[in-house]
């Protein structure tokens, strides 16, 4: 029986460790493709500025237009920024210039959702889309000679460096698939390689070892919680991350999986190991008690009650040891890639702005150098904002919560805002407390008000709080619309200074708060000519 409780324990500690490191695998893949997203932004910036691009595609000449991005994609976008995809539309329905593929033009590009939202808003729009080929992050950009709309650029890049990315981070394999129905649809040769699960048809894997292991055991790609399946004497964790792309719809799923064969072996082995010795000891006990029982028993008890506490107590503090080192390489590691991810990409830009200055053209040195400086800037800010982060992770860690009025707080935070707008508390009566810290609270509130009053047109705001099934469920909402782009949850975005002696917290900090105190902050959304948050807490 302790054998087989040893087993199970040893089991279940496997798939706890594989599922925090799916779940870092998923944080990992999002940010990487973020990053490489807004890579691509500023690059199809800098592209739209390019004034014989502008020309030869205003003018609707393909070979100049040829002349001119072509060896910009062979030479310079694919190679160094592993860019797959360069190309120009003049109208929301046709093809005008690839640069990667020149032979193909004038193709209908009806059904793609992204050009046709540029073509209508002449706004760009960033994210992952599939196309002929296959699922692409992509940013679509209008190119504006003055102010005439000449038509669109388009930059996309394969997500399968993020995926590699979180792989290497992680060391867990993935399979990469789509619904059966949209890969039918591709413009790809099926391969041998390929491997259908239920609905989904997997195209891509990490390795060849991942391809064979998820053909071998039995899941459901459609069940997103981790399952832990065998077949053929093999015993795998696996865990489907669904990905939706810009039409909002899952039909991307990501399969990571991690072998656990080898390991729970090396499990029974030690746990038979441990059997069979403390058998013989058992036995060899036993024989000797026949002889000296009584003498012998009471030492022996406090012996090997002595020793088994020992024993425990040095297998607790190694697995606390064990467990500190694997979190903090895991802290390292992620730090490490979000860096690389924040300074690589600004780097690049800078020194791409500097060569051109460099080259002594007067027309171009200046923008370039302007355009160096500000990415210095904002390499300097990201920097910046990572250490704010950490600050703050570490202040919520050494925080100690405690009962905190929700409507008096909210109350001070209206008082101290002042306006315009104008704050009105509408607060259920008899709240009761939440449990936390109430400066750290104070703060993430007052950073939400702020960033209402300072970027939307709301003559007023209203702050609604209730309970609902053990949860304090607020609003915090006025009536007109955000002043330029909506605000992020996601993005370390500063608004200045929210009292005289403490600077404002970002969206992200306030969000971090909510949820480090079990509550949830979102925007407000699908609700038109309103503007605001919408937050949970959990009552003490």
């Amino acid at each position: 029986m302790a054998g087989v409780s040893q087993y199970a324990g040893s089991r279940a500690a496997l798939i706890g460790d594989a599922q925090t490191r799916a779940s870092r695998f998923e944080t990992v893949y999002r940010e990487a493709s973020e990053a490489r997203l807004q890579a691509l932004r500023l690059g199809a910036e800098i592209i739209a500025r390019d004034t014989l691009i502008v020309a030869a595609l205003m003018q609707r000449d393909r070979p100049e237009l040829a002349r001119r991005s072509v060896p910009l994609f062979e030479q310079v976008l694919k190679p160094r920024f592993g860019v797959t995809i360069l190309g120009f539309q003049v109208a929301a329905d046709v093809n005008f210039f690839r640069a990667h593929r020149p032979d193909l033009f004038g193709d209908s590009l009806a059904d793609r959702a992204m050009v046709a939202a540029v073509m209508k808003t002449r706004v760009p729009v960033v994210g992952l889309e599939i196309g002929r080929l296959g699922p692409e992050l992509r940013v679509i950009a209008p190119v504006v000679s003055g102010d005439t709309f000449v038509g669109n650029l388009e930059l996309g890049s394969s997500p399968w460096d993020a995926l590699q990315i979180a792989a290497q981070a992680t060391g867990l394999d993935f399979g990469f698939a789509l619904d059966r129905r949209v890969a039918e649809t591709l413009d790809r040769t099926r391969g041998t390689t390929d491997l259908a699960k239920g609905e989904v048809l997997y195209i891509r894997f990490s390795r060849t070892e991942a391809r064979d292991l998820l053909a071998l055991i039995p899941f459901n790609p459609a069940e997103t919680a981790a399952q832990s399946s065998q077949a053929d004497g093999r015993e795998a964790f696996v865990q489907t991350i669904p990905i939706v792309d810009v039409s909002r719809q899952p039909v991307i799923h990501i399969t990571v999986a991690d072998d656990l064969t080898d390991a729970l072996a090396r499990a029974r082995n030690r746990i038979v190991l441990y059997t069979a010795s403390a058998t013989a000891i058992l036995l060899a006990v036993m024989l000797i008690g026949l002889f000296q029982f009584r003498a012998l028993r009471a030492r022996l008890e406090r012996s090997f009650s002595g020793r088994l506490q020992e024993v425990r107590s040095k297998a607790r503090a190694y697995d606390q040891i064990r467990q500190s080192l694997n979190d903090l390489n895991a802290w390292k590691l992620g730090l490490l890639t979000e860096l690389i991810l924040l300074i690589r990409d600004p780097l690049i830009a800078v020194q791409g702005a500097i060569n051109t200055a460099m080259r002594g053209d007067p027309e171009v040195s200046g923008p370039s150098l302007a355009f160096a400086a500000s990415e210095v800037h904002r390499l300097n800010t990201a920097v910046e904002d990572q250490a704010t982060m950490l600050l703050m992770r570490d202040r919520l860690r050494r925080a100690e919560p405690e009962p905190v009025d929700v409507t008096a707080l909210t109350s001070a935070v209206a008082a101290e805002a002042g306006g315009p707008p104008a704050i009105q508390i509408n607060a259920s009566a008899g709240l009761p407390p939440v449990r936390c810290d109430a400066s750290l609270l104070r703060a993430a509130f007052r950073t939400v008000v702020l960033v209402l009053q300072r970027r939307s047109d709301a003559t007023s705001l209203v702050m609604a709080i209730k309970t609902e099934d053990g949860v304090i469920v607020g609003r915090i909402v006025g009536s007109g619309a955000w002043k330029g782009t909506m605000p992020s949850l996601d993005e370390l975005v500063a608004f200045g200074m929210a009292t005289d002696k403490e600077a404002g917290s970002s969206l992200i900090l306030a969000r971090l708060t909510f949820e480090h105190f079990d509550g949830s902050l979102s925007l407000l959304d699908n609700e038109p000519n309103r503007v605001g948050f919408q937050f949970t807490l959990k009552v003490a």
